[in-house]
């Protein structure tokens, strides 16, 4: 099925999918980050750690999140609906890449219409 077919629910699940094979790969990967660019191994071992952390954290709200919201008082009535519509472009600095792509990548992955 294609991806903008998916539910958020799904999504999420998928991404989280991803997330856990992505932290089973860290003692590979954060030496390759090292040589890359050249930080230190505790830092890129934080990176992907965070990485991972940012990824639970919008699984855990990203639901709620694309609830619609009513608001109304004696006069007006408001209607929030949140459905994605496109393409999303992110720039990801060089010196913390895995977390940094995670808390743009992440939630814009994870954003669906829940319906």
């Amino acid at each position: 099925m294609r991806w903008r077919k998916l539910l958020a629910e799904e999504r999420i699940a998928k991404v989280m999918t991803a997330a856990d094979e992505l932290e089973l790969t860290i003692p590979e990967l954060a030496p390759l980050l090292v040589r890359e660019h050249g930080g230190l191994l505790s830092e890129a071992n934080m990176d992907f750690i965070a990485g991972y952390g940012f990824g639970e954290i919008y699984a855990a709200v990203v639901a709620d999140f694309m609830q619609p919201e009513q608001s109304e008082d004696e006069v007006s009535w408001i209607s929030v609906e949140k459905n994605p519509k496109g393409v999303v472009v992110a720039i990801v600095p060089w010196n913390m890449p895995v977390v940094l792509t995670m808390t743009k990548l992440a939630p814009a992955l994870m954003t669906a219409p829940l319906s």
